[in-house]
């Protein structure tokens, strides 16, 4: 348990680095910054299929696609999804729109527990309905702070929990699925790096 609390507190870090030097990559775009952060990705979650031996995931995964062709229809929606979320969250600084993207991953846990309530049919036990009940009222407060809910908390509320829900469905939601996520995103990815000025 320690090992998971310590990499969720060492991901929440690097999320909160990436997230705040963003504006200091100007004058790179939002687009460009998406593309470059792709383009990145995909070697380093290769090394780390290899090295963990879990390349065999990316193999099932072209298999079942040569199987059932429509699957692959349905991983570039997997793709462009997650795609519109990374871009999401490199634009949203350099735009002025920090605020209302960080309310949508503040709201994103409560939308993921109603969302396993309801198509998952996960019980909550009495101090998780406590914390979700506080976490709401916190989360409640700051969006009336706010002065209500934009498209880009929007998005990310609602945008992530969808994208979970069709890897599930996929059965994609292993870093093999991440991987192919990442290698479908690279022709946009080189687009944008392509077309900066």
């Amino acid at each position: 348990m320690l090992k998971g609390v310590l990499a969720s507190v060492l991901a929440s870090v690097l999320f909160g680095v990436i997230y705040w030097i963003s504006p200091f990559l100007k004058p790179l775009a939002g687009e460009e910054i998406y593309g470059w952060r792709v383009l990145a990705t995909l070697p380093f979650t290769t090394v780390l299929l290899l090295w963990r031996g879990e390349w065999a995931q990316v193999r099932a995964l072209a298999r079942r696609v040569q199987e059932r062709p429509a699957l692959g229809a349905a991983l570039v929606l997997s793709a462009a999804m997650v795609g519109v979320q990374l871009w999401l969250f490199m634009w949203a600084p350099m735009a002025g729109r920090a605020l209302p993207v960080s309310l949508g991953y503040f709201l994103l846990p409560l939308v993921m527990v109603l969302a396993g309530g309801v198509l998952y049919r996960e019980r909550l036990s009495g101090p998780h309905k406590l914390a979700t009940a506080l976490a709401a009222a916190g989360v409640g407060a700051e969006l009336l702070r706010a002065g209500g809910v934009s498209w880009e908390t929007w998005l990310v509320a609602v945008g992530y929990p969808l994208y979970f829900a069709l890897r599930r469905r996929l059965r994609t939601e292993k870093l093999g699925g991440h991987w192919v996520d990442m290698a479908l995103a690279v022709p946009v990815a080189v687009y944008f790096v392509l077309r900066a000025p």
